[in-house]
């Protein structure tokens, strides 16, 4: 950023200085102050009476960013289950881009709990800068698949059927 050079010629001025230095004391005053409790990415359960739990989601699941998800039961066991996708290649210079993320499988259970199933179990491998999916039906059956939608990139259709 030019402005930050001409105002701190060094790495180690601009590493010392504060936030009034570098942005200056009116801007913070005048700033919109946000908070975070949390980056996971999780899901809100509706518990009534307009009352929400937040319910993270587990650990495989929060290696890169999720920008879609499929709710359906996917295994036919009753139970809905989730394929989400991501990433995130467009961010700021100073910021690494998100790319770890494969999509993946959490299959819903009796007691509403998200398991994550692994790409070599599950076989669902999406990768690269996912922005939306959406279920679709595959011909006159009643077979379905996701088509997939990457930034820069083809459409790509997942299907069960071989």
């Amino acid at each position: 950023m030019p402005v930050i050079k001409e105002k701190f010629p060094t790495y180690n001025a601009f590493g010392s200085a504060n936030l009034a230095d570098v942005y200056g004391v009116e801007k913070l005053n005048n700033a919109k102050y946000l908070r975070a409790d949390t980056f996971a990415s999780a899901y809100l359960e509706n518990e009534g009476n307009g009352t929400f739990k937040l319910i993270e989601l587990p650990s495989q699941a929060q290696v890169s960013s999720i920008n879609d998800f499929c709710i359906e039961d996917f295994d036919n066991d009753g139970f809905l289950d989730v394929i989400s996708a991501g990433n995130l290649y467009q961010s700021e210079i100073e910021t690494t881009r998100n790319d770890a993320g494969i999509g993946l499988l959490l299959k819903g259970n009796m007691n509403a709990i998200l398991n994550p199933i692994s790409a070599k179990e599950s076989g669902v491998y999406i990768d690269g800068d996912v922005k939306k999916m959406k279920q679709i039906s595959l011909g006159r059956e009643a077979n379905k698949g996701i088509i997939v939608v990457r930034n820069n990139d083809f459409l790509t259709v997942l299907s069960s059927e071989k």
